[in-house]
């Protein structure tokens, strides 16, 4: 018996990183206000354009990130991105001091630590992409042909009875 597997290059953290890009930059895109306020900047002005185009960064950052075999590039541009973000919430700490950006700022530098990880050990990866490379397995029972077929009608047998019991 044989059966087809689907194998990729990419590992689930650079997954989780793409799906967390795109939840995040829907966010920054959808309330820009909000998440403006969350973090101790002023929602009005600037500051609610600067969120959405983050957020645009961040979406735009994801998809590469998720329909790449190897997104070493997209990962790093998370980086830079991460390294952007720090900047700008520095800027935001020097006008409030508010806790709630010392609070982003934290949140930040967690997520850059995974960031900078996996950009690393893709970075690191030599050799071709596997992109759903395609692998055929089998099994092999090392039985007489007869015994195997006699096993198999058994089982059929067995689930025709469960079944028949079933509808009772």
């Amino acid at each position: 018996m044989a059966v087809d597997v689907r194998v990729r290059d990419k590992d689930p953290l650079a997954r989780f990183l793409g799906w967390f890009s795109i939840g995040l930059g829907t966010a920054q895109i959808a309330a820009p206000r909000a998440l403006c306020r969350l973090v101790g900047a002023n929602g009005d002005g600037l500051a609610p354009r600067l969120m959405r185009a983050m957020g645009a960064r961040e979406i735009t950052q994801g998809a590469g990130i998720l329909v790449r075999p190897r997104p070493t590039a997209w990962l790093w541009s998370r980086v830079a991105g991460d390294v952007l973000d720090l900047t700008l919430l520095g800027v935001v700490a020097a006008r409030n001091r508010r806790a709630r950006t010392a609070f982003a700022i934290a949140n930040v530098v967690a997520v850059t630590v995974p960031d900078v990880y996996e950009s690393r050990f893709l970075s690191r990866k030599k050799g071709p992409v596997r992109a759903a490379m395609r692998i055929r397995k089998g099994v092999t029972i090392d039985r007489p042909r007869e015994e195997v077929e006699q096993a198999w009608s058994a089982a059929e047998e067995l689930r025709r009875k469960v079944g028949d019991a079933g509808a009772r």
